[in-house]
């Protein structure tokens, strides 16, 4: 884990090495670029896309989507279900320009909504008896953090792009239940891990670390 830690921030501290003048690129790339790491996280599996729009020569918007597909978390069972949309926006600052490489600090935007089926068990008619009932959950998540990145671009004439980011920021999660027969009563799990959290508005700290590959269109002049 450390390893891949270092292995991801080195090209960061490393900024200040880029000796290419601005001259080189008059602005930085059109790209369109896949996120890979976004199908690994438990809680959510998602097939994400990002394009970088330059505006000048050292500004850009970063613009994504996603299709959540599951959540190994969220929808461990048959008839069980997590899918929604993920949106991203951000603002790029280009504060060293290359050929090879940017450097870049993005005041990025996130927005989630997903809709989840998941069992929960319930008591029924005063007690008489339980049953597992299919209860829907509404999961939406705004935030905003600030994230510091790097894009590498090579391959035959320099036509990939490898971005990768580290960055901190805030977000806020908000759970919201639908109803249950008016006779069902929750019965509280008692599971080692248990990643559903109550219905409400939860506010906390964000950290994003990750990267992206993908394809420069145009000549990004």
């Amino acid at each position: 884990m450390i390893r891949t830690l270092l292995l991801v921030l080195l090209p960061l501290a490393g900024a200040a090495q880029n000796t290419m003048s601005m001259a080189d690129r008059e602005r930085p790339p059109f790209t369109l670029k896949i996120v890979p790491l976004e199908l690994l996280p438990a809680f959510q599996q998602t097939i994400a896309v990002r394009t970088d729009i330059p505006l000048a020569s050292r500004w850009g918007l970063e613009l994504g989507a996603g299709y959540i597909m599951t959540s190994w978390g969220q929808a461990r069972f048959r008839d069980e279900t997590y899918q929604g949309v993920k949106l991203r926006a951000g603002l790029k600052y280009y504060y060293k320009r290359g050929i090879y490489k940017d450097s870049y600090l993005n005041l990025a935007f996130k927005y989630n909504d997903a809709h989840n089926e998941h069992y929960v068990n319930t008591s029924r008619q005063g007690g008489q008896y339980t049953e597992w009932l299919l209860q829907g959950r509404q999961v939406t998540t705004w935030g905003a953090g600030l994230r510091i990145g790097k894009q590498i671009y090579f391959g035959r004439n320099n036509r990939w792009v490898f971005d990768r980011f580290l960055g901190f920021g805030i977000r806020q999660d908000t759970f919201t239940d639908e109803n249950l027969p008016a006779d069902a009563v929750l019965i509280a799990e008692n599971r080692l891990f248990n990643f559903r959290r109550a219905q409400g508005a939860y506010t906390m700290f964000d950290f994003m670390l990750g990267f992206s590959l993908g394809w420069i269109i145009g000549e990004g002049k």
